[in-house]
């Protein structure tokens, strides 16, 4: 038996044009303003990539969100898709909303026949950290400069293919 939270009765679906600003909300209050996106890019990225959006509404309140971008493939070499965001307030963490916001945002991956993901994460952010790793993820870079001086960050990546475990934080 697992001692990791059950998800809680939180609302799963695709996020929408009218769920950005809630999204822009939780990603300032998840990744601060320095690094959040800007409502610009967040827009754009959901143009591109909306199919690969899940966000959690509880009772009506956007609580957290996952983003997924796809680098198209071809012949030579297939997509690979990067986890551009992945975020739960601060209120709402440790109730298993990061590791399902994950799981689906996986799935979709899965279900589109991408086989490689990719997310770049803080090397001192224990909590995503573990989360990541417990769903198979494996670091394949650091970069000391990432997001610029003072910002490192790790490269992790996991290969679908295979069945997914249920993810759980």
């Amino acid at each position: 038996m697992s001692n990791d939270p059950e998800p809680s009765a939180g609302g799963y679906r695709s996020g929408g044009v009218d769920d950005l600003p809630a999204i822009q909300r939780v990603d300032v209050a998840v990744f601060g303003k320095d690094l959040a996106y800007p409502y610009f890019v967040l827009r754009q990225l959901f143009d591109l990539f909306k199919e690969y959006s899940v966000v959690v509404d509880d009772d009506g309140e956007i609580v957290g969100y996952a983003l997924i971008g796809v680098e198209p493939g071809s012949d030579a070499s297939p997509a690979v898709a990067w986890l551009l965001g992945l975020g739960v307030v601060p209120e709402h963490r440790c109730q298993g909303y990061g590791g399902e916001l994950l799981s689906r945002a996986l799935d979709l991956c899965e279900k589109a026949g991408i086989r490689t993901v990719k997310i770049t994460v803080r090397p001192t952010n224990a909590s995503a950290n573990k989360l990541y790793e417990k769903a198979g993820f494996r670091t394949v870079h650091a970069e000391n400069t990432y997001f610029g001086p003072g910002e490192p960050r790790d490269v992790l990546c996991l290969e679908l293919g295979r069945e997914l475990a249920a993810v759980t934080y």
